[in-house]
Formats: structure tokens, sequence, C-alpha cells
């Protein structure tokens, strides 16, 4: 889709704007489903309780993200060679979705966040 808009020539902020919104959707999706399911699996099977999980695995990816990226950021400052910029933003990714996981937070959530 990013290239899409791209090649449409929406301008660079307009487009971040679209593709972060996209990346939230799609984790609220995930976190939305991953509750079904164990709802109808029969673990939460509360209204309140789905809520309470809901809120707390996307809250918690979202807490998450920013303080990965935050600290991502500041690292950043740091670093002026291209390759280890680009190796810090992909380890971000991967060590934010991996702690997501251990903490059972949304993963999806977590790195958008912390774009």
């Amino acid at each position: 889709m990013g290239g899409l808009l791209k090649d449409a020539g929406l301008p660079p902020g307009l487009l971040a704007v679209v593709m972060g919104e996209s990346l939230f959707n799609d984790g609220v999706a995930v976190v939305v489903f991953t509750a079904a399911l164990e709802w109808a699996n029969g673990q939460g099977a509360s209204a309140s309780a789905i809520g309470l999980e809901l809120l707390s695995e996307a809250g918690g990816g979202v807490a998450l993200g920013l303080a990965t990226g935050w600290l991502a950021y500041r690292a950043l400052r740091l670093a002026d060679e291209p390759s280890l910029e680009l190796t810090s933003t992909l380890a971000l990714v991967t060590v934010t979705y991996a702690v997501a996981a251990a903490l059972s937070v949304s993963g999806p959530l977590a790195v958008g966040g912390a774009g």
C-alpha cells in the first residue's frame, strides 16, 4: 500500500500518518482476534474480562513500543554510521516483538509504537 500511495504523489507526512494508522488497525485486529479466540476456548468468558484483557494487551503493547522507541531514538542520536543505524532499527523491531511476547502484550502494537 505504501508504494501505491508514494506513486500517487502523497506528501511524506500524510504518507506516514496513513501507514501508521494502517499498522495500528492491524495491531488492534490481532488483539481482538486473540481475545475472541480465548473467549471461544472458554477462557475469560465475561465481557469485562475480555475488555480488561484487551486493554492490558493493547495498552501494554503501546506502552512497551513507546518505551523501546524512545530508547532507540536516544541511542540513534549518537550513531553517525548508516549501517549501524540500519542494524539498530532492525534490532529494535526484533527485540521489541520478543519482549512483547514474553510480557504477553501485543507485539504488532508494540512494534508500531516503537516505530
